[in-house]
């Protein structure tokens, strides 16, 4: 996909800033969604220290209503970020745009 195309989806699915559509996989009867959050840092749960120190990221998979007769899946790839306070009991954690819970 070229970077026309992917401004383009990404203002028909009016996608928050922070979740980038990386992969459109269409077939006759599915409709998958490769989208990939992009926060630059997020805050700890327990502590509420904002963090830029990425750990990793996982995959995530969300189901929407049919769209054209076909089934709808967001497959979102989500960051983890490293929790540096000293003393806190959260070392890892993962945040998922608003949007996506």
């Amino acid at each position: 996909m070229n970077s026309m195309e992917i401004e383009v989806l990404t203002s028909v699915f009016l996608l928050p800033d922070t979740i980038a559509i990386e992969a459109i996989y269409p077939t006759q009867t599915h409709l998958t969604i490769q989208v990939a959050c992009r926060l630059k840092s997020a805050a700890c749960p327990l502590c509420q220290h904002s963090s830029e120190r990425i750990h990793g990221s996982y995959g995530r998979t969300v189901a929407d209503v049919p769209c054209g007769g076909r089934r709808v899946t967001l497959a979102l790839t989500v960051r983890k970020f490293v929790c540096g306070t000293a003393g806190c009991l959260r070392k890892i954690t993962t945040r998922a745009p608003s949007s996506f819970g």
